[in-house]
């Protein structure tokens, strides 16, 4: 029998800002994507969408190029085969910093809890893979919850705070942010594409993150002119207590895959 996660799967929603020549801006209905709850069927697109996007990872050790289940109930996830001919394992694991079902959870969340949070998911794969001595094999990180997909700065954060793990095991570890269509980004955390600093990441654990509902927004005005040039303004009604460097976040563009995209219709190209 399929097993179904503890809890219902997460939802990463947008909202389109419609523009059409000559016409006013308008916000389109919500868009939303959504893992299945049964657990196996999740994790099956959650591996499939991620390999399809290691194949533009030149820095990964090895690529993986196809999967199958894993045989037995005890083990990785996923039987891989890399692109140079040798196989391996796949485990895969969700970042859900809550405690109870998704639609309590909380607007925003601490960064340095969400990267804590996160250090010791790794830390417990880490201590189970090292115990099982199975080589070589790759973790798979994914979000699928609006609030939880955290900005650049945090990403590098997290893979910051799990590179000095002692007795790391995985080959390497990957972040997967799903966007509102379903198609994810995918973040190299190990090993590392960029030289890391830690002072530069002290700064930002006591920040929030989190992302404000889409339905909170609307056109103040403007739009699309015949020429192709865009001046709409948008304006965000955030909640009571919204932390400043989230309402920061949206100004600076900084949430991507992000609660907003645009709807260009066919063959539009917006003029700078």
């Amino acid at each position: 029998m399929a097993r179904k996660p503890r809890k219902p799967t997460g939802e990463i929603t947008s909202r389109p800002l419609v523009l059409r020549p000559g016409q006013e801006a308008r916000l389109g209905s919500t868009k939303l994507f959504k893992l299945p709850e049964v657990k196996a069927q999740a994790e099956f697109i959650v591996m499939q969408k991620t390999i399809s996007c290691m194949s533009s990872m030149p820095l990964l050790p090895k690529t993986p190029i196809s999967f199958t289940k894993f045989p037995k109930e005890e083990g990785p996830d996923f039987n891989i085969a890399f692109s140079d001919g040798s196989n391996g394992y796949a485990e895969i694991t969700e970042i859900a910093p809550l405690m109870g079902p998704y639609q309590e959870a909380p607007r925003f969340i601490n960064v340095g809890q969400y990267i804590q949070h996160v250090k010791k998911l790794v830390m417990r794969k880490c201590r189970i893979y090292n115990s099982r001595k199975l080589s070589p094999i790759i973790l798979i990180l994914y979000v699928s919850h609006d609030t939880f997909i955290p900005t650049p700065e945090i990403a590098e954060a997290i893979s910051y705070n799990i590179s000095h793990l002692n007795s790391n095991p995985f080959l390497s570890i990957t972040l997967t942010l799903f966007g509102y269509d379903g198609n994810p980004l995918v973040v190299q955390l190990l090993p590392s594409p960029i030289h890391l600093y830690s002072k530069q990441y002290n700064a930002i654990e006591h920040k929030s993150m989190g992302l404000t509902s889409t339905a909170d927004m609307e056109v103040v005005k403007g739009g699309m002119n015949k020429d192709g040039y865009v001046d709409a303004v948008v304006r965000f009604k955030f909640p009571e207590g919204t932390p400043s460097e989230v309402v920061q976040q949206y100004l600076n563009g900084e949430n991507i895959p992000g609660p907003m995209h645009f709807d260009l219709g066919d063959n539009v190209v917006i003029k700078k």
